[in-house]
């Protein structure tokens, strides 16, 4: 053979072998495509008991639930724990969620969901057994992404119907949360979460907690005869309401001030009522122009909440002294106390500034009163070791207006006037 028949040998092995290479890459490259990868066999399993659901839990499974209850801890799971699960489908067969996941657990979610992906719920309800003094809540989702909630009834004696951490893309539709005790949800450190044509009703302390979560949203969504502090508790983010409707409602703050919500085409009719547990978280936490339009629009100025703190006393807890001169102005009651604490007290147990301090002694303030512990604001100023504010309580005539001008008291007042009906 000749040198050049050796070369033109080599030459088309060669050729075939890069051939046969590059067939084995394309090869390659088809099963290894997501389509490919994705394509594990989903099984679908269908359940009548909660041992049967138990034992269907995995991934890349469809749970076809028969109408009845499932008491998970019958079976001993008492805190049931998911991790890890990707392609889970749980779906309650049946009309009006004949499907119904139990737990007696009075400190665990029903379910919960660590590290899982492309997880479905739908057409089921889920809680605590009646009777059962919750510390927990329904659902817990927790660094997982891609859920999707369709149909499905959350309620309470559970604490709140979810709680999100660190999840992702998820979307609750046509879904109710109910008879809560805490509040409907909390979602933390979250992204693209919506809610749409949901109800949330009959919930206790209700509030939606929201913390740097980014784009959550409620749509055509329906607020009815729940009972709190608010609607809404939005941090370090904003949450966008649409098309929805909030009615029969008794939240101590109103629902359209809800820091850090953007309403829009909502119908709010509860904000027109103004109840006492209202008025006082108003004066805790609100503006002094939400305080004096309430006061204009007949808030009864001596209210108290359920655990019997005044208006006054709470301004003077967490407000401002503007505030708590409007209250005055406007004829609220000096001395009224709450297991003694008069807003005098308080104040100085609080070590609140001197101008305070000096407006109600103008105003009236019983300097000698004495709490439940037997103490005085005089005590608390010493324990402060304040020694102006304890001055000022020892020779309280240099400031006090005369005490029949009572709680109209205006001459020495250093804060800004405003005008009250």
């Amino acid at each position: 053979m000749t040198g050049a028949e050796l070369f033109q040998g080599v030459n088309e092995y060669m050729r075939r072998l890069v051939v046969l290479f590059a067939f084995a890459i394309l090869v390659l490259a088809v099963l290894c495509t997501p389509a490919a990868v994705g394509a594990a066999t989903v099984t679908t399993i269908k359940v009548s008991d909660a041992r049967e659901f138990l034992e269907a839990l995995g991934s890349n499974r469809v749970i076809e639930m028969e109408p009845g209850k499932y008491n998970l801890s019958e079976c001993g799971e008492h805190a049931l724990g998911l991790y890890g699960i990707e392609n889970l489908t749980i779906h309650g067969l049946g009309e009006d969620r004949g499907a119904e996941i139990l737990s007696d657990s009075a400190f665990s979610f029903v379910l919960r969901f660590d590290n899982c992906s492309d997880i479905v719920i739908q057409g089921l309800k889920a809680g605590h057994t009646s009777g059962v003094d919750c510390g927990g809540g329904v659902f817990y989702f927790r660094d997982s992404s891609r859920i999707t909630i369709t149909d499905v009834g959350m309620y309470g004696c559970g604490t709140e119907g979810l709680l999100l951490a660190d999840v992702s893309d998820m979307k609750v539709t046509a879904s109710r949360i109910y008879e809560c005790t805490t509040g409907f949800m909390t979602v933390i450190r979250g992204k693209n979460i919506a809610f749409e044509k949901c109800v949330f009703s009959d919930n206790q302390e209700s509030w939606v907690s929201v913390f740097e979560t980014g784009n959550v949203s409620f749509a055509n969504c329906e607020f009815t005869d729940n009972r709190g502090g608010g609607i809404f508790n939005v941090h370090d983010t904003t949450v966008s309401v649409s098309n929805s409707t909030f009615s029969g409602n008794f939240m101590d703050m109103p629902i359209a001030s809800s820091p850090n919500v953007e309403f829009t085409d909502c119908v709010i009719s509860d904000d027109d009522v103004m109840t006492d547990s209202r008025f006082v978280r108003i004066c805790e936490k609100g503006s002094l122009q939400q305080v004096i339009d309430a006061i204009k629009g007949g808030a009864n100025v001596n209210a108290r909440d359920k655990n019997e703190w005044t208006a006054l006393l709470m301004a003077v807890n967490d407000n401002s002294a503007e505030v708590m001169e409007a209250l005055i102005r406007a004829g609220a009651d000096i001395n009224a106390s709450n297991d003694g604490w008069t807003p005098l007290i308080r104040a100085a147990a609080l070590n609140k500034s001197l101008e305070v301090t000096n407006m109600l002694i103008q105003a009236g303030a019983d300097i000698n009163a004495k709490n439940i512990y037997g103490k005085t604001a005089l005590d608390y100023a010493l324990e402060n070791k304040n020694e102006k504010i304890a001055e000022l309580l020892n020779h309280p005539d240099a400031s006090r207006h005369p005490s029949s001008e009572g709680n109209n008291a205006e001459a020495g007042m250093t804060i800004k006037d405003f005008t009250l009906p």
